[in-house]
């Protein structure tokens, strides 16, 4: 999951929003947004209902995830 949302910034169907450091272990937390309405409506209509295959746990996961819900 972690290699599809790296394509996902890297081709820009995201984009950086910020990051957090934990107090407890030094990792890094990366946020990351939906540039425009065009990519959302891409990723709630088309691109997870494929990925998902049907599998309703990992489509809610993913728009929530992607903050779609």
């Amino acid at each position: 999951m972690d290699t599809i949302w790296s394509l996902m910034l890297f081709s820009g169907y995201l984009t950086y929003d910020r990051f957090e450091i934990s107090d407890i272990t030094g990792a890094k937390t990366y946020f990351l947004k939906i540039p425009n309405y065009e990519v959302k409506s891409f990723f709630k209509n088309t691109f997870i209902k494929e990925y998902s295959h049907g599998k309703t746990a990992m489509y809610f996961k993913m728009l929530e995830d992607l903050n779609l819900k």
